[in-house]
């Protein structure tokens, strides 16, 4: 746990071997991004804020920055202690981060249905239940610009951030030049606590998430908070954004050497092997079947779905 700055709190745990931040931005109206897995708020949250003073109910805001259950996990005990809290989100991931099928479709189940080698995963697992939580409504869907008033001129604004998700938002700090990332840009790799490389970067869009670099680019912030590394500040922002963009070009070409060559075996095993060989990063099939898609398609390359397979789940 560590306050990063004058009301600027980082509450931090440890899952599977990684950094898991959620932020409390502590004004008059205090805001929290990102609320973990269903088990955070009692285990973490509630803990630190009882450390600093800040009561549960006081909570107004909650932005989830994407639906990923390390991230809105928390939502159902969240907005069961602190009843008047708001729960904001993104239009295009509103959906899946308050509707439990909905988020298994959306993010993993279409994967599956063109091909990807992702596990079957079913809302009715006591697992899932207990990693994700109670499903909890999102009351506030936008669009990204709106701005939040935490009271005594701190405003902040919330940004659209696609890539990773279609629907990741950011919150920008302007006063203390702090972006709150969530998983919006990745460097090249997600650390283990020790610093080494346990996850290769992974999004559903390859110029969606350039995009974003390039919107973070310009906001110029000097400090970085994102949910799974340590604060990245100074000199270590732009390394940091240097990173996130050179392990996008290198899949690029990745992808693009391996399609100029005969190929003896099915695109997308050939491609999961490729960037696992090339990247040298442990990783779930998951996140190397995301990152496959996104630069498969991003080359022209797409898997049809199965026939009655809903188009808008293969965006």
């Amino acid at each position: 746990m560590t306050q990063i700055g004058p009301q600027i709190h980082r509450i931090e745990s440890v899952f599977d071997g990684r950094w898991l931040a959620s932020y409390l931005l502590a004004g008059r109206r205090p805001l929290l991004v990102d609320s973990g897995f269903a088990v955070t708020p009692e285990t973490v949250i509630w803990p630190y804020l009882g450390q600093i003073g800040v009561p549960v109910d006081r909570l107004r805001w909650l932005v989830v920055t994407h639906a990923s259950g390390d991230h809105f996990g928390g939502n159902g005990a969240i907005k069961q202690s602190a009843p008047r809290i708001t729960v904001i989100a993104h239009a295009a991931d509103a959906a899946s981060i308050a509707q439990h099928t909905t988020f298994v479709a959306e993010h993993i189940d279409f994967l599956r249905a063109e091909g990807y080698p992702v596990p079957a995963i079913s809302v009715a697992d006591p697992g899932f239940r207990a990693l994700h939580g109670a499903e909890t409504s999102v009351d506030w869907v936008v669009q990204g610009g709106e701005s939040l008033d935490l009271g005594e001129g701190w405003e902040v604004t919330l940004v659209h951030a696609p890539g990773h998700t279609p629907g990741h938002l950011v919150v920008w700090d302007p006063r203390h030049r702090v972006l709150f990332a969530g998983d919006a840009l990745m460097g090249d790799g997600i650390p283990d606590v020790d610093g080494h490389l346990v996850m290769p970067p992974h999004y559903f869009d390859v110029e969606a998430y350039r995009r974003t670099l390039q919107t973070v680019r310009a906001l110029s912030p000097q400090l970085i908070l994102a949910t799974h590394y340590p604060p990245i500040m100074g000199d270590g922002v732009e390394r940091f954004l240097e990173a996130s963009t050179a392990f996008v070009a290198r899949c690029e070409e990745i992808v693009a050497d391996l399609l100029a060559q005969p190929q003896p075996q099915p695109i997308i095993a050939a491609t999961l092997v490729a960037l696992r060989r090339a990247l040298g990063i442990p990783g779930a099939d998951y996140q190397y079947s995301l990152l496959a898609r996104a630069h498969l398609r991003n080359q022209g390359v797409t898997m049809p779905p199965p026939p009655g397979w809903p188009a808008a789940l293969s965006r």
